[in-house]
């Protein structure tokens, strides 16, 4: 039996064919898209769901602020509204669109997705604010305002990572500024914040760390082979299995990749899930292998 792992790597060598172009890559699919993203309600009074696209049709619910929703498509019907904070009586002219969602099992509607913010799975909510180059994402603790870091190659333009500006809401109003590495960052869970490399690593094997911003230090460095999820603030990835330090049942490879390593001698390998738990900062390795191919 194919693991969906296998399946989706199969697919994508019979689609492609390009196996015998690539030199000592590492050719290997995500289980699992990275970087899925919630949507949250970022209206502190809420937001009016609708039965129809249209600010005059029924109203059929309300979603809380910070509720959770899906969207489910899009209408391309656009909208411009002036929205007026009642603490401080500024008002901001928000764009977006109207388009359709889900919350739960019983909410289905049409919503103005100009108060939706979205995050990555796992991560913390935020509100976001762009001003000029910056982003700036605000947390109940902290303010983080990211940067990109440009250069130019070929005369084109290249982004090299971020440079990270961290307020602290603690009454101090510390300012920590790290990220001129080639890192950018992805999100908040609690106090610590998660880092992806964006630099030129070996071929899909994807560095990341994990920074507490209560200590002010890095708790974990870790490479990820193209899965990487954050589940009840545990990050579970897939990393490679060495397999001289470690002896496991290697798992059975679908007769797909039996075939690719009759053509390519020692080309199949194997990865070892893994789980990182954020808040007690310790790693465990599951046990758990898939086959993969590299060339």
């Amino acid at each position: 039996m194919k693991t969906s792992f296998e399946n989706s790597f199969v697919h994508c060598v019979d689609k492609l064919d390009i196996m015998k172009k690539l030199l000592l890559v590492l050719l290997f699919i995500p289980l699992v898209s990275f970087g899925q993203m919630d949507y949250y309600v970022s209206a502190k009074g809420g937001l009016n769901v609708r039965e129809a696209p249209n600010a005059k049709a029924k109203k059929v619910s309300t979603i809380l602020y910070r509720q959770k929703v899906t969207i489910e498509s899009k209408t391309d019907i656009k909208l411009i509204i002036n929205d007026t904070d009642k603490e401080t009586g500024i008002t901001k002219v928000v764009e977006g669109e109207w388009v359709e969602i889900t919350s739960g099992e019983k909410i289905r509607g049409y919503v103005f997705d100009g108060f939706l913010k979205g995050v990555i799975s796992g991560t913390d909510f935020y509100t976001l604010t762009i001003e000029g180059k910056s982003k700036i994402y605000d947390y109940d603790s902290y303010q983080i305002t990211t940067t990109d870091l440009i250069t130019y190659v070929n005369g084109f333009e290249e982004k090299m990572g971020e440079q990270m500006k961290f307020l602290y809401k603690d009454g101090k109003s510390i300012e920590l500024e790290i990220g001129n590495n080639e890192e950018s960052f992805l999100g908040l869970v609690g106090d610590y914040m998660i880092i992806i490399d964006d630099g030129m690593s070996i071929p899909n094997v994807n560095p990341f760390s994990v920074f507490d911003l209560k200590n002010r230090k890095y708790v974990f460095y870790g490479n990820y082979i193209a899965y990487f999820e954050i589940v009840n603030s545990k990050i579970e990835f897939y990393d490679i299995a060495v397999s001289s330090s470690e002896k496991f049942t290697k798992p059975k490879c679908s007769s797909e990749l039996a075939e690719l390593h009759k053509q390519y001698p020692r080309s199949i390998g194997y990865i070892e899930k893994k789980i990182y738990d954020i808040v007690t900062q310790k790693l465990e390795s599951t046990g758990v292998y898939e086959c993969a191919y590299f060339q």
